[in-house]
C-alpha cells in the first residue's frame, strides 16, 4: 500500500467514527428524553401516591396495591439506573471514538510529512 492510499484509508476510518459517534449521540439523546419522561410521569406519581389514605385504613386490598406499587416503584428504579449506566457506556465510548479520530490525523499527519520529505529528497536529485 502507498502512501495516498493509506491517508485516504485513514480518511475513510475517522468519517466511520464520526458517523458512529453521530448515531450513538442520537441515541443518547433518545435514552435521555425516555428516562426523563419515565422519571417525571410514571416513577415519581407511582412512588409518592398513597394508596392507602394516610395510613388510616390498611385492609388487605390496600396491603396489596401497596405492595405492588412498592414493586412497580423498586423495578422502575433499577431499570432507570440500568438506563443512566449505559447512557455513560454510551459517553465513553463516544470519547472513546474522539480519541480514536485524534490518533488517525496523527498518523494523517506524519505520513503527509513523510510524503513531503520524499517528494523534497526527488527535487533535489
Amino acid at each position: 500500500m502507498g502512501i495516498h492510499s493509506d491517508i485516504a484509508r485513514l480518511h475513510q476510518k475517522i468519517r466511520e467514527c464520526e458517523d458512529d459517534i453521530s448515531e450513538l449521540e442520537e441515541a443518547r439523546e433518545f435514552l435521555r428524553q425516555k428516562h426523563t419522561i419515565i422519571q417525571d410521569e410514571a416513577y415519581e406519581p407511582a412512588k409518592n401516591f398513597d394508596i392507602t389514605c394516610g395510613e388510616q385504613f390498611r385492609g388487605k386490598l390496600e396491603e396489596k396495591a401497596e405492595d405492588a406499587r412498592y414493586d412497580i416503584t423498586a423495578r422502575t428504579e433499577i431499570c432507570q439506573n440500568a438506563t443512566l449506566e449505559f447512557v455513560s457506556q454510551i459517553d465513553v465510548t463516544i470519547e472513546r471514538l474522539r480519541e480514536m479520530i485524534c490518533e488517525y490525523e496523527s498518523e494523517i499527519d506524519r505520513l503527509e510529512e513523510e510524503l513531503r520529505s520524499r517528494e523534497l529528497s526527488q527535487n533535489r536529485e
